[in-house]
């Protein structure tokens, strides 16, 4: 069998498995790239085979069980899995067979669930994308943010905080008592020489006047 002829295996039921087959490039793929493309490729076949097996269900009676609601579309063939989301009052069936999802849109009679008429789509996602939208994420919030700290760097604003400024005191200066006796010293002395120089000058005039006398 040729490479090309291989090709018409792609994608092709094996023992219940999707097989893929690609041709290698002339240059050839490390083993670690033929895994990934093998499995990218498997996921996407995976989930086309699963979107084209489904059967969307809206307008469904509150309350529902899905045992009801698989027990309606067994007739059409066998169910695999039945999800359904109460909140928007859909389910989503997955038959084994895509001939038995087609019977589903090709029945003209009205299809009633617990007394009410429901109605078949087309399933715009698959199962396992319908059970990660309907459950619900809280994304990891920063370190500063969960201990309630918010850090404000940016224009005009600075990470570490502003250094207080030194406070300055005042201190009374007080005279050394050693200094202020000096002090008054020399004032005294100073007062006792002008003294004396006033009583020689007052003498030095009386002797003038005795001899001029």
């Amino acid at each position: 069998m040729s490479a090309k002829a291989a090709l018409s295996m792609n994608n092709v039921e094996l023992k219940k498995r999707r097989i893929g087959v690609t041709i290698s490039s002339a240059k050839g793929l490390s083993l670690a790239r033929k895994n990934t493309t093998f499995k990218d490729e498997t996921k996407l076949s995976s989930a086309t085979d699963h979107r084209s097996r489904s059967v969307r269900v809206s307008n469904i009676a509150e309350g529902t069980q899905e045992a009801l609601i698989q027990q309606a579309f067994e007739q059409f063939g066998k169910v695999l899995k039945t999800i359904t989301y109460p909140e928007k009052n859909e389910a989503l069936v997955e038959f084994a067979l895509e001939k038995d999802a087609g019977r589903v849109f090709l029945h003209k009679e009205p299809i009633v669930i617990n007394d009410q008429k429901v109605e078949v789509s087309v399933p715009t996602a698959t199962l396992k994308s319908g059970m990660a939208a309907s459950s619900s994420f809280t994304p990891l919030l920063p370190r500063s943010t969960v201990k309630g700290k918010k850090s404000r760097i940016g224009l005009g604003h600075s990470g570490a905080r502003p250094s207080p400024k030194p406070q300055t005191t005042k201190e009374e200066v007080r005279p050394d008592p050693k200094q202020a006796g000096s002090a008054k010293d020399v004032q005294m002395a100073d007062q006792s020489h002008s003294n004396s120089s006033a009583n020689a000058g007052s003498k030095t005039q009386d002797d003038f006047r005795k001899m001029l006398g």
